[in-house]
């Protein structure tokens, strides 16, 4: 059963069916800010920490599942009936509606059509404030005037998930809502800078700072009271349960469209008119989406294959590398499976994910590698789990959270965990990431960089490699076999020949699981870091997609050795690994500011094995650094060497 289908051309998944048999996510944002929202825009959004920076609400595990959100609600007037953008919350009939979801980079879009009135809402974040943007647009397809109502609903989160899901005494009573000029503000008092605003580009006819004035008793998101009378009471209060509900009345001609900017920023109110200055208007937000699909062309474009693989092209160009940039960007903390309770870094997950994406996020997977060489202690075990503002120099002083290890860390002098509780290869890949980082960037002088230990003292970047390596060579047993520790390394295994690597890839690639979505149930565009066995009842599920390293080396691994495209430290490797069936591919690969138009050519169908490299034409050993800026051809033939085939006779 197939659910929606990918738009290569917008770099978007389509999902027009929104019925799914789960929830389907995107993250929105690029920076500090992000939203996690799924195809009925429900979720929530945090500013740099899931955990102690939470803005809006969520419900994890709930029945119905993934409320509250950020919702948009229309009202005809004249009728009193109501709806959602949406497809939930109030939930349509889907033969009475059509809903769609469409999720891109760093955007989701909801659409609907009912009632013969259009309606869109499109979510993003801007790239330069921590503000998220709701852009709605609504037309009248009728052939008559329609006196309408829209109406805006999220529920604020304390900033600490702990207490706002456990501590309702300082969640609801440290906390107060206040409107005054259009702009509702949220403030919570336990912290100094616990402040956020929610405006729009019109004056209210009407507003709502607490839920439960604006759902009204014994009811849900569904049917809402405010919205159901067409009017909101204008309720704010020190405590309670605080809401962003702001609601304008239209008057819409035959075809005429209005288009509304609802805006959820971090910072007080003052913030808010400074925001909304900037980005109330629709060319503010035409710009905030010009500038997003600016940062992901960019990084899409160090990259693009051509392949006989459908499935392959479609995941390679956009999905999986947008999937590895989540997580290099978000870590594993934020979505609907873990949502929040933890945050920080985590070591080999941190590690893995800065080897993947250094050509398209070069800056990210840099600060990423520095975080983590201040997590490594001087013995050269990495600290498993950790907060990197505990150990980052800037940031002394200013330290309000704890530092998440394996073992809780109650006081300070507990802070590094010992041995007995070190997983034996978290940092040996923090020395293949730097590896790949400095193959890619050409950035040797990294190495001589100088960065503290966890617990005290400093050194050079090589130094930290050093002291990894060394460590690692004395957690050995009486046989000479590593010791797991706490957990073990070996989180790969090698196969050999193109034939079963492909037969791999397609077992595991979601693209070719998009009509069996009754099987799935999960996001056709991610991979997850779980797929049921066949042992079990529910064979063939997925779930806990996104936030998982199975992008990220699914991405590597098709990039790197399939299709055999590695940076070196002085030259451009092309090794391919495919299919005998394919008669090559091509691709487009930038490496150190030069770009490079690869050709792959399969005349004796082999797996595996280069004969010819041609560089510009020329007949060449090997592909050096080219000067920045420059383009470049380059030509490979698969096949067998001379001096293999005068073996082989």
């Amino acid at each position: 059963m197939q659910y929606g289908h990918f738009d290569n051309e917008n770099r978007e998944y389509v999902i027009d069916r929104v019925d799914l048999p789960t929830s389907w996510t995107n993250y929105i944002g690029v920076k500090d800010m992000c939203a996690v929202l799924n195809h009925t825009a429900g979720g929530y959004i945090f500013y740099k920490s899931p955990e102690y920076h939470r803005i809006t609400r969520f419900r994890p595990n709930g029945v119905p599942m993934d409320r509250p959100g950020h919702y948009v609600y229309l009202r005809d007037d004249e009728s009193g009936d109501y709806w959602s953008v949406s497809w939930q919350p109030v939930g349509k009939p889907l033969d009475q509606a059509k809903y769609t979801c469409r999720h891109g980079m760093s955007y989701s879009v909801y659409e609907c059509d009912y009632s013969d009135i259009f309606a869109s809402q499109k979510m993003s974040v801007a790239m330069d404030d921590p503000v998220e943007i709701w852009d709605v647009r609504i037309k009248n397809n009728s052939d008559r005037t329609r006196k309408l109502s829209v109406f805006s609903y999220l529920e604020f989160s304390f900033h600490q998930i702990a207490m706002d899901n456990q501590n309702f005494q300082m969640s609801m009573y440290a906390s107060g809502s206040s409107y005054e000029d259009g702009i509702i503000e949220c403030d919570l008092f336990y912290e100094e800078f616990g402040y956020q605003f929610f405006t729009a580009d019109f004056t209210p006819d009407s507003y709502d700072c607490l839920r439960d004035k604006f759902i009204g008793s014994y009811r849900t998101e569904d049917n809402p009271i405010g919205v159901e009378n067409g009017h909101l009471s204008g309720s704010s209060e020190l405590g309670n349960n605080h809401c962003g509900a702001l609601h304008k009345q239209l008057v819409l001609k035959p075809g005429e469209e209005v288009r509304v900017i609802f805006l959820l920023g971090e910072g007080t109110r003052e913030n808010g008119k400074k925001i909304r200055a900037k980005y109330a208007n629709g060319p503010a937000a035409d710009h905030v989406y010009e500038q997003l699909k600016v940062c992901w062309d960019k990084k899409i474009n160090r990259l693009q294959i051509h392949t006989p693989d459908e499935g392959m092209n479609t995941l390679i160009n956009t999905w999986t590398l947008y999937q590895a940039e989540v997580n290099i960007m978000f870590s594993r903390f934020a979505s609907f499976i873990e949502v929040g309770g933890r945050t920080g870094l985590g070591y080999r997950d941190t590690s893995q994910d800065s080897m993947t994406v250094p050509h398209s996020n070069p800056e990210k997977c840099r600060q990423r590698i520095v975080e983590l060489l201040r997590g490594l202690v001087k013995e050269g075990y990495g600290l498993h789990l950790f907060q990197p503002e505990w150990f980052d120099p800037e940031e002394k002083g200013k330290k309000p959270f704890k530092s998440p290890t394996v073992v809780p860390t109650p006081k300070l002098d507990d802070m590094i965990h010992g041995i007995e509780d070190t997983c034996s290869d978290d940092a040996l890949w923090l020395v293949a990431s730097i590896n790949e980082y400095i193959k890619e960037t050409g950035e040797f002088s990294f190495l001589d960089e100088i960065y503290t230990y966890a617990d005290g003292g400093e050194g050079s970047v090589y130094e930290h490699m050093k002291r990894i390596l060394d460590f690692s060579c004395r957690q050995v047993g009486e046989d000479g076999i590593c010791k797991g520790l706490r957990a073990d390394w070996n989180d790969c295994l090698n196969l050999g020949g193109g034939e079963s690597a492909m037969e791999f890839y397609h077992a595991l690639c979601p693209y070719y699981q998009n009509d069996k979505i009754e099987i799935r149930e999960a996001e056709p565009y991610s991979y997850c870091q779980f797929v049921v066995g066949k042992d079990h009842t529910a064979f063939g599920r997925a779930r806990h997609p996104f936030m998982t390293g199975t992008g990220g080396w699914a991405y590597y691994s098709a990039t790197h050795y399939m299709l055999g495209i590695r940076p070196g430290m002085d030259a451009l490797e092309i090794d391919p690994c495919i299919p005998k069936g394919w008669d090559g591919f091509t691709l487009t690969r930038q490496w150190r500011g030069a770009q490079y138009d690869i050709t792959v050519e399969n005349p004796e169908h082999v797996s595996k094995g280069v004969c010819q490299i041609f560089l510009d034409g020329a007949l060449t050993e090997k592909i050096p650094v080219q000067e920045a800026g420059s383009t470049h051809k380059v030509r490979i033939v698969m096949g067998s060497t001379q001096d293999e085939k005068e073996e082989a006779k």
